[in-house]
């Protein structure tokens, strides 16, 4: 690796545009063909109930939105959510967060999101090797395609966000204008007694939304981060929000209750319910490309996270330098690459990336807080009444996540916490060491 030089920066390249298909690209997966149906079960069959719930999630999206930007305009560096913690609750928090996020949320992730696509490829076509070496082909790929400059990879990215949202918003519309089947008219109620677990219900929304975050990683490469990352991220989630609305909505009204809450795939089921077979069966290749198009986002964003994690010393040294031709991360994109790959190959991170799920959320709503401790950019003495209160509903969001997860979640979702825990007590025990060694 010759060409890795620790006496680069990252270049700002990536614009509000970059930024914005960035924040699409990260969230949209297979999950919105999915989520729609769960989250109108959980409203009791009510379509109104379910966008209600649809547009409470973006909400909360968009504070945190707002809140990182803020933030993001205050310290422009790599790392994001992992610098707001680190700056306002020290580097044990930190260090538990990024490490969780390296080691099981970003290479977890990825490693997830390529066995999908393995699975999926295996059942369309007769292929002479099996999902598991198609998932690690995926991750293979993906980590080649990083090494290449930051301006080449948000190219790619761009054109891959809008290849699976443009279908999905047209796929939506289309649903819409064509007369609906009489089961979904009149209200879009069930008639029988059904039942209502709101706190389900915007669980799954923000589920659905999970992603976005991983874009302030990026804002060491984010040129004029004041303006970029605001722009990006705003956009992106009302983009998200709006689309993941519409899709609800057109399915809603093309499935009858019970096939809506059991289908695999609500877009497909939807389509074939219209007689639209030909798009249908080209909803599987949009999937393909949502789970290419996640995947590349989060190593993209991810390896900066790692890289900013080195910088600090909290990771070897070697994993802060950086291509003297590209200014890629190279070291840490490497390292994202291999965990993933390592992942991929075992196939038994489920329950690893449950509690991780579950437990960032904590240390989003922590991030969020951060504007009550830090200063904003321009020497003020604190942020804004404003960003405050958005900073406050959204750490409120994250809360409700929690709690929600514990009292009715996967075991896995228990577990998080007490590793975080264990975490903490090692993270603590380690600086101190290394501190006493350092001082000697």
């Amino acid at each position: 690796m010759t060409d890795i030089t620790e006496d680069a920066t990252l270049r700002r390249t990536l614009g509000r545009r970059d930024i914005a298909m960035l924040t699409v690209g990260n969230v949209i997966g297979s999950g919105i063909f999915l989520v729609p149906g769960t989250v109108v079960t959980a409203s009791g069959m009510s379509v109104g109930l379910a966008i209600g719930i649809w547009a409470i999630g973006a909400a909360l999206a968009l504070c945190g939105a707002l809140t990182y930007a803020r933030l993001a305009e205050s310290r422009p560096e790599a790392g994001g959510v992992y610098v707001y913690i680190r700056d306002a609750f020290g580097r044990t928090a930190g260090f538990l967060f990024g490490w969780m996020m390296l080691f099981v949320g970003i290479s977890g992730a990825i490693a997830t999101l390529a066995s999908a696509f393995g699975s999926i490829v295996s059942r369309l076509f007769a292929l002479p090797v099996g999902p598991t070496t198609i998932g690690l082909i995926v991750v293979l790929g993906i980590g080649i395609a990083n090494c290449a400059s930051i301006r080449r990879s948000g190219d790619v990215q761009n054109w891959t966000a809008l290849f699976k949202l443009l279908p999905l918003v047209a796929i939506a519309i289309l649903l819409l204008v064509l007369p609906a089947p009489t089961h979904a008219d009149a209200g879009s109620v069930l008639q029988a007694p059904a039942t209502v677990n709101i706190s389900v219900a915007l669980i799954a929304v923000l589920w659905a939304f999970e992603g976005w975050q991983y874009v302030t990683y990026n804002s060491g490469e984010a040129a004029d981060p004041a303006r970029t990352i605001r722009f990006g991220l705003i956009a992106g989630v009302v983009i998200l929000g709006v689309t993941y609305m519409l899709v609800t909505l057109a399915v809603s009204l093309w499935l009858p209750p019970a096939e809506l809450a059991s289908a695999p795939n609500v877009i497909e089921a939807a389509l074939r319910a219209a007689d639209l077979n030909l798009i249908a069966n080209t909803v599987s290749v949009i999937i393909l490309v949502a789970i290419l198009s996640a995947a590349h986002a989060t190593l993209l964003s991810g390896s900066r996270l790692v890289y900013a994690m080195a910088v600090d010393g909290l990771l070897p040294h070697a994993l802060a330098g950086l291509s003297a031709r590209t200014r890629v991360p190279l070291p840490a994109v490497l390292l994202c690459t291999i965990v993933a790959a390592i992942l991929t190959a075992l196939g038994s991170f489920d329950t690893l990336l449950g509690y991780v799920v579950v437990t960032s959320w904590l240390f989003y709503g922590l991030a969020g807080l951060a504007v009550f401790r830090l200063a904003p950019a321009g020497g003020g003495r604190s942020f804004s009444i404003g960003v405050k209160l958005a900073a406050a509903l959204f750490a409120a969001g994250a809360l409700l996540v929690m709690i929600s997860s514990l009292i009715s979640g996967p075991p896995s979702a228990r577990y998080g916490l007490i590793i975080v825990a264990v975490g903490w007590v090692v993270a603590r025990g380690w600086f101190h060491w290394r501190d006493r060694s350092s001082a000697s």
